[in-house]
This record gives C-alpha cells, sequence and structure tokens, in this order.
C-alpha cells in the first residue's frame, strides 16, 4: 500500500503555469501525494528518456559576475 504524506507540494511556475505532476526520489519506499510520486532512489533506471518537443528558454545572468 502506497503512504500518502500531508503537505501540499507547490505547482506553480514563475510565469503562473501550473507542472501538472513530479517524481520525486528519495531514501523511502513509493508514495504519492498530490500528483507527487516520491520514488526510491534505485528506480531511477527504469526512468524511460521522453522527447519534448522544441522548448524555448533565456537564461537570466543579471548581476552575475
Amino acid at each position: 500500500m502506497l503512504e500518502k504524506r500531508t503537505k501540499p507540494p507547490i505547482f506553480a511556475l514563475e510565469n503562473g503555469q501550473m507542472i501538472p505532476q513530479a517524481l520525486v526520489f528519495c531514501n523511502e519506499n513509493v508514495s504519492i501525494d498530490n500528483n507527487v510520486y516520491y520514488i526510491p532512489i534505485y528506480m531511477v533506471c527504469f526512468l524511460k528518456k521522453e522527447t519534448l518537443g522544441d522548448i524555448k528558454y533565456t537564461v537570466d545572468i543579471k548581476g552575475k559576475n
């Protein structure tokens, strides 16, 4: 049985977009909380690469020397 966590996650990005779900690799057993999947670290070997298409991004380096 999957454990339930109590604190709700934050899914909003700075531009207001919402993240529909997330994976967190941790040292605990599998659990799910509000579309956040907590997965044991050893399961990272089962991830499959997915192509997301064209992603536009910018790098903010203001104030960085």
